[in-house]
């Protein structure tokens, strides 16, 4: 679970960037295919490719070019060291099928096989993780193999679509970096999210590492992969919530959009109260799903009830973030999703040597809370200045 924790930043970059373009492309080929321009589709598809597939090469090569300083400054601690890089290279020999560009299909509207080119993957990967790891005892590497054999599995439909079932035009395409510069712009706030993710895992692990050693970055591996499990539903508003936004905003009904923002934070903030009284209540039950460990569990559930306090701030975040993406204020979108780590750095700065295992997850905690503060101080003025428009037009 530490290897894997450890390596795990590289899989949220790469999922960055084939989400930056993919869904920017996607943008494209919805308007494009609307329009009946099949070609145009096509361009945008190509140019998306072009650019994921150079750019996962690229980043293959560095890391195995670079393998120490990489996992160095992933956090990797001495008891970790061997699993970590067996884990890491096998994901790295594999990064250039680790995306099925789901995202491009469903903006044809082949929604089945959008779905289907991510749980039929995903399900292989289960599997193959039961059969590897379980029954054969390969550890760390029938895991990396596993998620490498699910990648390629996701490759292979995607070939499969743009070949047989695309309604895409294709012929006589090249690469265009006016289309490439739209697309990494209409996704670059995702690779913001999904990166400041891959920051703060990267950080953590690092912290953990110096002040807890080896049994730290184990915890928190146990409570990160707790954490994405219970925070899926703040993901789900947030995806649902921007096409609601933007097509309201767009259609200048302004109490939907509102309304839509409202509703979604009181029922994330319900979730979240119900959340965090089972994150308290039963974190030993928790934690017991990944290991038997007595120490480990002792370790990793006293963090997770630390942590489980910023639960109620990460929906705030998201939330505000979806919203104005869906109403294309970009800058406020960059400044709520790298407002976390970098009040998670600048905390760590502040106060490097006050660092412990418990100041960690409680720095964790004040990072969130602070971010979540801060889009709400934001949303406010924006607001104001709305207000001040809307009586200045008036008069």
């Amino acid at each position: 679970m530490g290897s894997v924790s450890i390596a795990f930043p590289l899989i949220i970059l790469q999922g960055a960037i084939s989400q930056t373009v993919g869904g920017g492309a996607a943008s494209i080929v919805s308007r494009m295919l609307g329009n009946n321009d099949a070609q145009g589709a096509g361009k945008a598809t190509f140019n998306a490719m072009l650019v994921f597939y150079i750019t996962a090469i690229v980043i293959t090569i560095f890391g195995f070019v670079s393998v120490d300083f990489v996992l160095n400054m992933l956090g990797v601690t001495d008891e970790l060291y061997k699993d970590t890089k067996t884990y890491y290279l096998i994901l790295l020999a594999g990064n250039v099928f680790s995306t099925g560009f789901s995202s491009i299909i469903r903006a044809e509207g082949k929604m089945v096989y959008g779905l289907l080119i991510w749980v039929v993957p995903i399900s292989i990967n289960v599997l193959l993780d039961a059969v590897f790891v379980i029954i054969l005892h390969w550890g760390v590497e029938g895991s990396a193999i596993a998620t490498v054999t699910s990648w390629f599995v996701s490759f292979l439909m995607s070939v499969i679509f743009f070949k047989r079932f695309s309604i895409q035009n294709f012929s006589n395409i090249r690469a265009d970096s006016k289309v490439i510069l739209e697309i990494i712009s209409i996704g670059f706030p995702t690779f913001i999210q999904m990166g400041s993710l891959s920051i703060m895992t990267v950080v953590m692990n690092n912290i953990l590492g110096d002040t807890g050693g080896t049994d730290s970055v184990n915890a928190f591996a146990y409570i990160s992969k707790i954490m994405q499990f219970c925070i899926i539903p703040f993901t789900s508003f947030s995806l649902a919530l921007a096409p609601i936004v933007g097509f309201c905003y767009g259609a200048r009904k302004k109490r939907r959009y509102k309304k839509a923002l409202k509703l979604s934070l009181i029922y994330c903030e319900f979730y979240s109260v119900l959340l965090v009284i089972v994150l308290i209540c039963i974190p030993n039950e928790l934690v017991k799903i990944f290991t038997q460990n007595k120490e480990m569990i002792d370790l990793a559930s006293k963090g997770l009830k630390t942590v489980s306090i910023s639960v109620f701030f990460v929906p705030i975040s998201m939330l505000f973030g979806s919203y104005y993406q869906a109403i294309g204020k970009k800058l406020f979108v960059f400044l709520f999703y790298i407002s976390t780590p970098f009040i998670l750095l600048l905390i760590i700065l502040t106060c490097n040597s006050f660092l412990n295992t418990v100041n960690a997850w409680m720095i964790y905690n004040i990072a969130n809370i602070c971010s979540a503060i801060f889009c709400l101080v934001i949303n406010m003025y924006y607001n104001k200045i709305l207000e001040n428009k809307t009586k200045t037009d008036s008069c």
